[in-house]
């Protein structure tokens, strides 16, 4: 037809455009239109292209290759959907040799290794046989008399075999050749229909121009007065030609595949599971490693292939790792030698990473994204002996401290030694041990250990006392842990308490001071305590309430219990007598340490626990 000059009807007509379109659609649109009836059977002869000849989608136009070459509204077609390309190719393309190969998998001879086992005494921790028991506790004997031990199965050796594959694995591997088949097409032949393939050239506008070629490059040109920019530039591009193209380099892409696969083993780590040398149930420090294991070969051809740790702060890896073969088109269950080792620097209760790879013989970058090779496990390293609890009792006024500590053996076997713990805490450099009895696999023990003759004033000055508690097992440290006991007290109360235990003989415990020396210390901190108070605090002693949270407060109720108790002699009473005067001397200070509220009602409050004391100021001079 006649092209006529910004008279777009019939393209809007035939619904390529509609009336908001841009300039450059509406002139590509009009042009499209036009070639439709001259050229639509040898342009776009949709039985030349994979995606037509499927049922439904058999009315493709001029104006549907340019919008899907602007990757626009194509993927109704079925472009993208390798499926449909694979039922093509199996219903009317028999005569390729990729179907040759199709067919022919049934006459696949494989040559595979199998693993056979055997059963084998199982040892325990010592490398002694496990004799099975009867209900009484008697070795069990076998009809000939000896005795029956606990047996596990274990591998022996590999066996190679050759055969053709059977039913379930030609199924099996139809189905893969089909998977590789579509994905293949998608990756590769599909992208070729979305490609774009011309020269790129400065102006936006001209992306329409870049599909059909010349006539609709000549419209836009005429239109923008830049014909000579697509002279001998854009050549027009049939759905044949563009069909043909495709299928070449789709062909070459899955023929690349396909050989990787006839001709490399392609393993992939389906399960991995971490297991230790020795059979106690847990992981230790040191403690050497192997890996179960279930790969699947993919390819046709049996090789080596090599499973690794990964070598970490907490893992050692063997750098040889362990190199074993997999059947082709089978899936294989093996047991490694030993690949790595718990670092010795591990300790009881730490969560380690093992990172396990396996490591294909061959370059297999092509197909690497989607193959796994790769797993981790978490693994929690215990000890044969640990500390499980403390429980501390602390009697700070006598310097004593109980600890009831339970020791665990997390293992399935008895701990191969005795074991010993040991105590230390903050207030002295000195520890204690004490060993224990075998602790059999999967039991606690509890040990008590004491500390004796601890400075109640370093643990008032400490606020209480902070113990590590260490396992050891054969003089090496196994676990080791931190626990505290609070005062859960001021340290006005906490010296109050010292001072009358001390002085109504309670306790004996003066430290490295005499006992006259260490009461004086202590009365000093007495003093300091109230000098805070005075300092800080602006009472005027007349509230009991306020009073009680005070050092005055706290040797009213120490003075008060040791007389309910009939502890309080004559000696103790001069000593809380002494310690009233030298406090009752702060109602003549000025500025700090000074009584703020009236000197009797101070002087009062001290008189409860010194019955003697004058409330005149002037006597306390």
């Amino acid at each position: 037809g006649t092209v006529q000059g910004g008279d777009f009807t019939e393209a809007i007509r035939a619904g390529y455009i509609d009336a908001n379109s841009s300039f450059e659609d509406k002139i590509a649109a009009r042009r499209a239109y036009f070639l439709q009836g001259d050229h639509a059977r040898s342009l776009c002869n949709v039985n030349d292209t994979i995606f037509g000849r499927r049922d439904g989608f058999n009315q493709l136009t001029i104006w549907d290759y340019f919008r899907a070459r602007r990757t626009r509204n194509f993927e109704r077609y079925g472009w993208k959907n390798g499926s449909w390309a694979w039922d093509i190719f199996i219903s009317e393309e028999r005569n390729l040799d990729l179907y040759q190969n199709y067919e022919g998998l049934k006459d696949k001879i494989v040559t595979e290794t199998v693993a056979r086992y055997k059963m084998v005494n199982r040892l325990d921790a010592n490398g002694r046989a496990i004799p099975v028991l009867n209900e009484d506790g008697t070795p069990k004997l076998n009809p000939d008399g000896s005795p029956m031990y606990e047996q596990e199965r274990v591998f022996s050796h590999n066996e190679t075999i050759t055969r053709k594959v059977n039913d379930q694995e030609l199924k099996s591997l139809r189905a893969k050749y089909r998977k590789s088949f579509e994905d293949s097409y998608e990756l590769y032949f599909a992208k070729q229909y979305a490609s774009q393939e011309y020269h790129q050239e400065g102006l936006a506008k001209y992306e329409s121009s870049k599909v059909l070629g010349r006539f609709i490059g000549e419209d836009v040109a005429e239109n923008t007065v830049k014909r000579n920019a697509y002279d001998n530039r854009y050549k027009l591009i049939s759905a044949q030609a563009y069909a043909e193209e495709a299928e070449k380099l789709y062909l070459a892409s899955f023929n690349r595949l396909i050989n990787i696969f006839e001709n490399n083993p392609v393993v992939e780590l389906n399960e991995a599971r971490v297991i230790g040398n020795t059979n106690d149930g847990i992981y230790r420090p040191g403690e050497a490693l192997s890996v179960a294991l279930t790969v699947t070969n993919l390819g046709e051809v049996a090789r080596p292939v090599t499973m690794r740790v990964q070598d970490s702060i907490d893992v050692i890896a063997n750098q040889n790792g362990h190199r074993f073969t997999p059947s082709s088109l089978k899936r294989t269950s093996t047991e490694t030698g030993i690949v790595g080792s718990i670092s010795n620097d591990t300790k009881a209760r730490d969560t380690i990473a093992v990172n396990m790879t396996l490591d294909n013989p061959s370059d297999l970058n092509e197909i690497s994204s989607e193959l796994i090779v790769s797993k981790s496990e978490g693994l929690l390293v215990r000890e044969y002996v640990e500390v499980k609890t403390a429980a501390l009792t602390l009697d700070f006024l006598k310097g004593d401290l109980d600890a009831v500590i339970t020791l665990e053996n997390p293992s399935k076997v008895e701990t191969p030694a005795f074991p010993m713990v040991r105590l230390s805490n903050s207030v002295t450099n000195r520890s204690v041990e004490k060993n224990a009895l075998k602790i059999p696999g999967e039991n606690t023990e509890e040990i008590v250990v004491s500390l004796t003759g601890l400075d109640p004033m370093t643990i008032i000055a400490k606020g209480g006392v902070s113990v590590s508690v260490e396992s050891l097992l054969s003089n090496k440290v196994t676990d080791k842990r931190e626990y505290s006991s609070k005062l859960n007290m001021y340290s006005d109360s906490a010296y109050s308490q010292y001072f009358d235990a001390l002085v109504t003989n309670q306790t004996n415990n003066s430290g490295t001071d005499t006992k006259a020396i260490r009461v004086g210390k202590v009365i000093s901190k007495l003093e300091a305590e109230l000098d805070r108070v005075l300092n800080n605090d602006k009472l005027r002693w007349k509230k009991q309430s306020e009073v009680d949270g005070t050092v005055v407060g706290a040797l009213q109720r120490s003075y008060r219990a040791s007389k309910s108790k009939g502890t309080l002699s004559e000696e103790a009473k001069k000593k809380y007598s002494e310690v009233a005067h030298l406090m009752a001397k702060r109602v003549n200070n000025r500025g700090q340490s000074r009584v703020r509220g009236s000197d009797k009602h101070f002087l009062k409050q001290l008189k409860k626990f010194a019955p003697k004391l004058s409330i005149k100021a002037r006597d306390h001079k």
